[in-house]
């Protein structure tokens, strides 16, 4: 059972959180109204919308660099992404080296890797999926608050004029 001193600490840490939530979400509002007629901008936001994931980190994975260079280009540019890390899920029989070298190379940055994972990457229909080099996962590191900022401004484009 917690104590006292445990319970106020852990009320203390979620007001804090929430205060910092509140001041971020303020910010996404307002970088919404400079941002949100920039079609750069609108597109990366689409493309998380429909790739990127949407749980506990900012990430997206896919096969087609092209689709992660510019999740993290626009990371760059929207949310002053810095720090990256990258996951493969590459078949056995390919060289983690290689397909680490040919992401980076594709992508455009030197990501922090993380555990790859060695798993076949034939379809369900038996049809090779056509990049050799699997699947990459790219992580923003830079912040804990980029999700609840790329939420929000989904949110807010979805809920416009246009849309309604």
């Amino acid at each position: 059972m917690a104590t006292d001193q445990q319970l106020k600490g852990g009320l203390a840490l979620r007001r804090k959180w929430q205060l910092t939530k509140d001041m971020v979400l303020k910010e996404a509002d307002e970088e919404f109204e400079a941002f949100k007629d920039n079609p750069r901008f609108t597109f990366g936001l689409g493309l998380y919308l429909a790739e990127g994931t949407k749980t506990s980190m900012t990430s997206m994975v896919n096969l087609d660099y092209r689709v992660l260079k510019i999740f993290i280009e626009w990371c760059k540019e929207y949310l002053n992404g810095k720090n990256f890390s990258a996951r493969l899920r590459i078949a056995p029989d390919v060289d983690e080296d290689e397909a680490k070298t040919w992401w980076e190379n594709k992508s455009g940055i030197k990501p922090t890797w993380t555990k790859t994972q060695f798993k076949s990457v034939t379809g369900k229909s038996g049809i090779e999926y056509s990049n050799k080099y699997g699947l990459c996962r790219v992580t923003l590191l830079d912040s804990l608050y980029t999700l609840e900022k790329i939420m929000r401004w989904i949110d807010l484009y979805s809920s416009g004029p246009s849309w309604q």
